[in-house]
């Protein structure tokens, strides 16, 4: 077998990481990655891979956005009648993976994903500017359309008309709760560290992965 030599190799240098300067909460540890990634201009720091399942089907995956970190977990919004928000109704375990390549870290969660309450719903939808309240609007997702022409004329129509909008019923947001957490920073010669919270007896532990 041959290989085409399309991919530069690199060596991983920027960091390392010690279990003993980890916080013993991963969400408080995950916000310090975000606020690194933020303060370090990363385009769409906030960009994770989110991928959903259905028992016995094929693994579903897409770039999502994050929007809120609290103390139940990670939150994201879609529409309740798309494909992934399909994929959670039937099986509400899910997993995220954040990257980014300038800091060579990577952040893997796993979780159960939840519907936001109404309240959480319409509060955030508020505030998002007019244009995406309208294509939340406008947008059938993951459904079959026409052509794409239909969908922009429908939007320009309403932006026109620049009347006030409701929350979509059938759009919102989930909390992703987390049972596992997995904080990855590349190392020299690929020995990378990988440190893993898990829970036992109700509480996060942390063990380090050979990489």
């Amino acid at each position: 077998m041959s290989f085409m030599h399309i991919f530069k190799r690199r060596e991983y240098s920027v960091d390392k990481l010690h279990k003993d300067q980890l916080d013993a909460n991963p969400l408080i540890e995950f916000k310090k990655w975000l606020r690194k990634a933020a303060k370090g201009n990363i385009k769409d720091s906030n960009a994770m891979v989110l991928s959903t399942t259905v028992c016995n089907e094929d693994i579903s995956s897409r770039v999502v956005l994050l929007k809120e970190v609290n103390d139940l977990g990670i939150v994201f919004f879609t529409n309740y009648n798309s494909k992934k928000a399909k994929e959670i109704e039937k099986n509400s375990q899910v997993a995220v993976t954040f990257y980014w390549a300038e800091l060579e870290k990577q952040v893997r969660i796993q979780g159960r994903a939840e519907k936001l309450n109404d309240t959480d719903n319409d509060n955030y939808f508020r505030s998002r500017d007019y244009g995406s309240q309208i294509a939340s609007i406008v947008s059938p997702q993951s459904t079959e359309i026409e052509s794409r022409h239909i969908l922009v004329q429908r939007f320009k129509e309403m932006m026109y008309k620049n009347e006030p909008v409701s929350r979509p019923k059938d759009w919102g947001g989930y909390v992703i709760i987390p049972h596992l957490f997995e904080f990855w920073q590349g190392r020299k010669h690929r020995l990378n560290d990988r440190l893993e919270y898990f829970i036992e007896d109700g509480h996060w532990k942390i063990r380090r992965l050979a990489p």
